[in-house]
């Protein structure tokens, strides 16, 4: 049986990481990761960089606090595994029939999103590490927006 190192919830609406874009300004090659503020028909620009890095520093401070107060230390060199589970709000435009979110965002930019948060927060040293990954998207019910990270071990440790 898997030795659960952490498990908590984030409260808030997943965002995904999006692509790096890179381009050339001048001579130089720039490097935009998560996308870049796309210019809408009516002049305004979009927020999602903005979103994904308050998403990634939620996640991040969540991965922190859960160390800390659980006083793990970092999870250096063994196989992990990971389960997300992301409840995303239901589009008002959906219908009744509708039981999954089926769109957009991707799980997998979900979840690298939740990993680089987890390294970054110091729970795991590198997400390389992460042999099974388990990623689950479903709509939120009453509790709202949230993700629920679990993260155990693989090893089996002796009594």
């Amino acid at each position: 049986m898997p030795e659960i190192i952490a498990d908590f919830t984030v409260d808030g609406i997943a965002e995904p990481k999006g692509s790096v874009s890179a381009f050339v300004r001048g001579k130089r090659a720039v490097i935009v990761q998560g996308g870049r503020r796309n210019k809408r028909k009516d002049g305004t620009y979009s927020d999602a960089p903005d979103r994904y890095r308050k998403w990634t520093r939620d996640v991040t401070a969540a991965a922190t606090v859960w160390q800390a107060v659980h006083r793990r230390p970092l999870v250096d060199d063994e196989p992990l595994r990971v389960e997300i589970g992301f409840y995303l709000p239901k589009p008002a435009s959906a219908s009744k029939r509708v039981l999954f979110p089926i769109r957009k965002p991707d799980s997998d930019k979900l979840a690298r999103c939740v990993l680089d948060a987890l390294t970054k927060g110091g729970l795991i040293a590198d997400d390389a590490r992460i042999v099974d990954l388990i990623i689950s998207k479903r709509f939120a019910c009453e509790k709202g927006p949230h993700a629920r990270i679990i993260v155990s071990s693989l090893l089996e440790r002796a009594a």
